[in-house]
């Protein structure tokens, strides 16, 4: 790849040690971590190698956000380049530099999210520039290695206007600190993702989309895990709320792909908070809430099933340190949900709080077919929950919901409900241990249907109404 680099280089490519001077001024590591070799907060294996890194300022690019920086962050695109934004206001109107770029160890950065905003052009990722996919993407950048993006803000509130940022790397894939403002009311989400390589892995690490997206149709999604993927990505400390189809949506991908998700706040996301799909996928530390009844929930747009987590394909998920809060009157399947194309799963070290007018199942697993929807045969189907609590007022169903999940095990658990009607733990089907554990609700502790159940330690309080009694 060949580009015109106007002017002297002095003063357009400052060297890397006055630029991390710089950074350090403004009070950001992010650059500097990311060209260390062997970073722990999310360089790739080997850290970035860049050769040279480009002052967008001193290379023409306008701060005030009257003329695109198209041209220039297109002349200076090359392998071993990372381009720095200063504090500004930029308007991109699309940076495509198109399909198997083989772009490796290509960077865009931001000094800081709230000192850097890119500014797509006003209806970029409608059907106003073209109805192509390509035509309304806002970055797309495919077949890179050692990818870095971040520090910046991207400003899509102007009506119909936003784009997909994609990212598809073979390896080394970095997205850090990104906030979109604006609700999404384009046909695509603001964000998608894929590692290419088995052995790849990527760290998507503080992206903000905070705003959601406009109902009840286009339909986006909020971050999109590509199909191809088959690496390692890792989500950490995201926030995303008030998408119409999944917050995380990452059960697309076939195994051997894993996506970790960690820490970060979901909310009011339909679907659901958080999508997986690859087995031994994971979410630990997250806080995914549904306390809102949204916009788009009308007789107009039925489909709507705003569950918390929800494991659509594979086996061994794990769920681990998390609050699940269900607290408005919305059709859902659960807090934590398992569907027929899914195999067992393990939460431990959780809280799933189901309040009124709310009616569903706190955790659910459906009868597994036993297959994956890609053909995969499962090993287990068993369901371990340890260390778990479940509490609220919401009538009627169960706090816990098993079929066909036989060899499944409740330990430690503290099921406290006081809604009309609401079961402990339902077991259809499923051949189960419970131990260690306080059942206390308004309707029956244990509902076992063709299950075996051995209990041991379990307490019944009857909420409170008397002394209860244990099974030893």
């Amino acid at each position: 790849m060949t580009h015109d680099n106007q002017g002297s280089t002095a003063g357009r490519i400052a060297s890397r040690r006055s630029v991390l001077r710089t950074l350090g001024a403004a009070g950001v590591a992010g650059v500097a971590v990311a060209t260390r070799s062997g970073s722990a907060t999310a360089a790739p294996r080997g850290g970035f190698q860049f050769d040279r890194v480009v002052n967008m300022h001193e290379a023409g690019a306008d701060p005030t956000g009257g003329e695109p920086v198209d041209p220039i962050v297109d002349r200076y695109t090359e392998s071993g380049t990372l381009l720095l934004f200063p504090p500004g206001e930029y308007r991109l109107n699309q940076f495509n530099p198109g399909f198997d770029t083989d772009l490796e160890n290509f960077g865009i950065r931001g000094v800081n999210s709230k000192q850097v905003t890119f500014v797509p052009r006003e209806g970029q990722g409608s059907d106003r520039y073209g109805t192509g996919y390509a035509d309304k993407l806002f970055i797309n950048l495919w077949g890179v290695r050692n990818l870095l993006l971040g520090g910046f803000t991207v400003d899509c509130t102007a009506e119909n206007t936003g784009g997909r940022t994609q990212l598809l790397a073979d390896d080394g894939l970095v997205f850090r600190d990104v906030t979109f403002r604006g609700r999404h009311d384009v046909d695509r989400g603001p964000l998608l993702f894929c590692v290419f390589d088995e052995d790849g892995e990527g760290v998507v690490d503080r992206a903000r989309l905070p705003d959601g997206s406009v109902g009840p149709d286009p339909n986006p999604v909020g971050v999109f895990v590509f199909r191809p993927h088959a690496g390692t990505l890792t989500f950490r400390n995201c926030h995303v709320e008030g998408f119409q189809d999944n917050g995380i949506y990452a059960s697309a991908p076939d195994d051997p792909g894993v996506i970790g998700v960690e820490g970060g706040y979901y909310a009011n996301n339909n679907v659901a908070g958080v999508r997986l799909g690859q087995s031994e996928s994971y979410v630990k530390n997250a806080t995914i809430v549904v306390d809102e009844v949204p916009d788009f929930w009308n007789r107009a747009f039925k489909n709507v099933n705003m569950r918390g987590i929800w494991q659509n394909d594979g086996e061994g998920m794990s769920v681990k340190n998390c609050e699940v809060v269900m607290a408005t009157d919305v059709t859902s399947q659960g807090g934590i949900v398992s569907s027929k194309r899914s195999g067992g799963f393990t939460v431990e070290n959780t809280t799933v709080r189901t309040e009124a007018p709310y009616r569903s199942f706190g955790i659910s697993a459906r009868r597994s077919q036993g297959e994956d929807g890609f053909g995969n045969q499962f090993e287990d189907l068993s369901v371990t929950l340890r260390n778990v609590s479940t509490t609220g007022d919401a009538p009627d169903a169960a706090a816990v919901d098993l079929r066909g999940r036989d060899g499944s095990l409740v330990e430690n658990a503290r099921i406290r409900h006081s809604g009309t009607g609401r079961d402990g733990i339902r077991l259809l089907d499923s051949d189960a241990t419970v131990r260690n554990a306080v059942i206390d609700v308004a309707g029956e502790p244990i509902v076992a249907e063709g299950s075996d159940v051995t209990t041991r330690n379990v307490r019944y309080d009857d909420n409170g109404r008397g002394r209860g009694r244990s099974d030893r």
